[in-house]
């Protein structure tokens, strides 16, 4: 209680003593501090309650639980529930003085009240601040729409407002005219706990919409609105006035697909778009769908014409009324240098299934006066239709300048243009001023596209065959080249090559073949060409050639070595014909 006057002074080796706890009270629910509490003789739950700090504004307090449990006494082996429930009405016992006497384990159990609320009214649905008012703010319909929630939303349901009410417990429904209730003509009374519902009309009704899609408008889904015309409809989605538009709208037909309340299914009223009269006069209704449609329903919008062949900017153009050849010709960019200039075709769309036809070809002369603008018209006026095709010639006998890359034993390295349509090696050779001493035909290269191309010069060189095309490279190889041999040889070597040795000798001074692991023999040349080597054959060598030695298949445990052999060997190679393929482009 806040005072010292029983409190005892302490001196020195006082002993303390604290008893044992004599019971345990739990006290839980709405109470302040809720907590498990001792009780001295004497105390009752009054007391416990002020221990806890008092009861809430929330706890209920005409109705207590008390769990107690049934004293060791009183038990049997018999009872299977050794608890029971006790429930007090606090208030009556406390307004009669009555002392509750708690025992040890009791649980005291408080309960918060009802969260209900009286003297109020709710009000919910399409108003602008639905939610729960005071009764006696509010006691009349009218009042709790227009003043407590602000009033009815756009598109408020006026044939019907419901006001749900309890009678004895039961929630009986009445329904009034909320028109009525609007213009004041009927005054409802409001009760405790009344329940308002505002509805919508897309809640009653469905949702009231219009739509319009088609040509030249976005598909648009709007709601409906009273006084909202075809024409303003088509006027808000449309670009009305716009002749992209007007020139290509199917204006002899405009749909109204409008629902059927009865049926549950759409029917097609049709209007003229030139009759702004009845569109502006033509209301819609919700649901109501309304389509545009294109003149390419029956025609052809897309009209083009085409040019292709020998001009500089060849495909299809956009189709122009009183369009003349000569026009096409300088939307395309003008002739290729190498155009016949002076003729083209026209493919005009024609069909015919007994002749098979598909087009008809016509040929028309070129006015050039008119396509420099000297005139105002061609000679010919040939108006083209959409679907033409024009095709433009070449010159007869036009080629573009051809050339030819020669490089290395010649006496000048340079890039041929070529005079005539044919050219022989000898040809070649003579505007490169002759071969050197060096050079040597048979090792020479070829190469066309990147590829090394497979030929003997030396043959070459005595006939007269027109073989060479535009952009080949011709290597003139040396004399003074290398001989490699590579693979089952005991010592893998680069010779400088010696005229009149041949291959054996090469291998022979590579310390010969290896025993019981050399197979057979052959010599690739530079020119891309290979021969054999055998017990009859011992072909000449020439400058950069190659001589293979190829190795038996081993034993499966030694794969791993031949398969590291062969890629070393064909390393060699691919090797040495990159450098000669270098040399050429020098």
């Amino acid at each position: 209680t806040g005072e010292l006057k029983d409190d005892v002074t302490l001196t020195n080796n006082d002993i303390v003593f604290v008893p044992n706890r004599k019971n345990s009270i739990e006290l839980k629910g709405e109470i302040r501090q809720s907590a498990i509490y001792e009780m001295k003789d004497g105390e009752g739950l009054s007391d416990l309650i002020e221990y806890s700090g008092g009861l809430l504004p929330t706890t209920q307090i005409n109705k207590i639980n008390i769990q107690r449990i049934t004293p060791s006494q009183e038990r049997s082996s018999e009872d299977i529930v050794n608890r029971k429930l006790i429930t007090l009405d606090f208030q009556k016992l406390k307004n009669e003085n009555k002392k509750i006497i708690l025992e040890d384990g009791d649980q005291v159990i408080f309960f918060r009240i009802l969260d209900l609320e009286s003297d109020q009214v709710t009000i919910s649905g399409h108003v602008f601040e639905p939610g729960t008012y005071s009764l006696k703010r509010f006691p009349n319909l009218k009042s709790l729409i227009f003043e407590g929630s602000k009033g009815l939303m756009p598109d408020a349901f006026l044939e019907k407002v419901d006001v749900i009410s309890l009678v004895d417990g039961i929630e009986v429904l009445n329904s009034y005219d909320l028109s009525e209730v609007v213009v004041g003509n009927s005054s409802i009374s409001l009760s405790d706990g009344d329940k308002v519902m505002i509805y919508s009309n897309k809640e009653v009704l469905g949702e009231r919409i219009v739509s319009i899609s088609g040509f030249g408008v976005e598909d648009n889904t709007v709601t409906w609105a009273d006084n909202f015309s075809l024409y303003d409809m088509i006027f808000s989605y449309s670009e009305i006035k716009n002749p992209d538009f007007t020139t290509q709208i199917l204006d002899t037909r405009i749909d109204l697909k409008r629902f059927n309340n009865s049926t549950g299914n759409y029917y097609t009223l049709t209007y003229d778009f030139n009759n702004i009269d009845v569109l502006k006069n033509t209301f819609l209704l919700p649901k109501d769908k309304v389509i545009i449609y294109s003149l390419s329903t029956t025609q052809n919008l897309e009209k083009t014409v085409g040019i292709f062949g020998y001009i500089k900017n060849p495909g299809p153009f956009r189709f122009e009324e009183n369009m003349y050849v000569e026009d096409l010709i300088l939307l395309a960019g003008g002739f290729e240098i190498s155009a016949d200039q002076s003729e083209v075709t026209i493919n005009r769309f024609e069909i015919n299934n007994d002749e098979e036809r598909l087009n008809r070809k016509t040929s028309y002369l070129i006015d050039k006066d008119y396509l420099l603008g000297l005139t105002d018209s061609p000679k010919n006026k040939f108006v083209l239709e959409d679907k033409d095709i024009i095709s433009v010639k070449k010159i007869i006998g036009y080629e573009n300048p051809s050339r030819i890359n020669i490089r290395g034993e010649v006496n000048i390295e340079q890039s041929i243009i070529l005079e005539f349509k044919s050219i022989n090696f000898k040809d070649v050779i003579e505007a490169s001023g002759g071969l050197t001493q060096y050079a040597n035909l048979k090792a020479s290269t070829l190469f066309r596209d990147g590829k090394l191309i497979t030929l003997d010069f030396d043959k070459l060189s005595t006939s007269n065959d027109f073989i060479f095309m535009d952009g080949d490279e011709i290597f003139i190889a040396s004399n003074k080249g290398v001989v490699s041999t590579v693979g089952a040889v005991e010592n893998e070597s680069n010779f400088v090559w010696k005229k009149g040795i041949r291959s054996k000798n090469y291998i022979k001074n590579s310390g010969g073949k290896v025993k019981k692991e050399a197979k057979k023999s052959y010599i690739i040349f530079p020119n891309g060409k290979t021969k054999k080597i055998g017990f009859l054959k011992n072909p000449k060598v020439l400058p950069n050639s190659i001589i293979v030695t190829n190795r038996k298949i081993k034993e499966e445990k030694e794969d791993g070595k031949f398969l590291e052999d062969f890629s070393r060997i064909f390393g060699l190679i691919a090797s040495t014909l990159t450098t000669v393929l270098l040399a050429s482009r020098l």
